[in-house]
């Protein structure tokens, strides 16, 4: 992409006694325009309906055991 829109030396700017120009240069970085995402409103939440899913989501995952052997560590989740 393009971002340089001019480049350019100011030899009317060099500095005395140098070969030294300064340079100019405009950059276009524009960026798009993001809407904000909506926010939950936990007001209209239905707590009750909430609380028994998450009961039953948390049953579901097992009970945390004591690794015995090296094998039982590297083992993965599912």
């Amino acid at each position: 992409m393009g971002y340089v829109t001019k480049c350019d030396t100011m030899l009317e700017r060099q500095p005395g006694k140098t070969d030294h120009f300064p340079i100019v240069m405009i950059l276009d970085i524009t960026q798009e325009r993001t809407l904000p995402k909506p926010s939950q409103n936990y007001r209209e939440m239905d707590w009750k309906e909430f609380t028994s899913t998450l009961g039953k989501e948390l049953e579901a995952i097992p009970i945390p055991t004591e690794n015995q052997t090296e094998e039982e560590m590297g083992r993965e989740i599912k």
